[in-house]
């Protein structure tokens, strides 16, 4: 009977401390998920904010191939004017798969920032193809 007593004694003197440890537990997962969704949050500002540099600095690209090939006379103009036709399309792909990447949840922006990420990497190849394109042609 003295040990039912004071093991009941014991385990009552703990409960309170037990309620303690589980509340700072508790606190401390709380505080997790928020630095989680912080941490998260900034890496999709990031990505967004570089797409957008990358996407920007890419559409000035094709503005100075334009400038190029109208310099260049009307042959060049005239041959590579398809290309630069295809170039602004898919300019215009990359800058509506970012703005469909936006309008989803931030929770879910990883499924479609490879898309994001192949259009714009697609454009720069094709870009750069079309430059090397102007210096065999003139």
């Amino acid at each position: 009977m003295l040990f039912r007593t004071t093991t009941l004694i014991a385990v009552l003197a703990l409960l309170p401390a037990c309620n303690d440890s589980y509340d700072d537990v508790r606190e401390e997962q709380r505080e997790a998920t928020e630095a989680t969704g912080d941490y998260l949050e900034a890496q999709y500002e990031d990505f967004v904010n570089n797409a957008e540099t990358r996407l920007d600095e890419l559409q000035a690209d094709i503005n100075k191939l334009e400038a190029e090939i109208e310099s260049r006379g009307a042959a060049v103009a005239q041959k590579l004017r398809p290309t630069l036709e295809e170039l602004r399309e898919k300019s215009d792909e990359a800058s509506i798969k970012l703005q469909e990447m936006m309008k989803g949840s931030k929770a879910s922006w990883r499924e479609f920032s490879g898309d994001v990420e192949d259009a714009m990497s697609d454009l720069s190849e094709d870009l750069a193809d079309a430059w090397k394109e102007i210096d065999k042609g003139s």
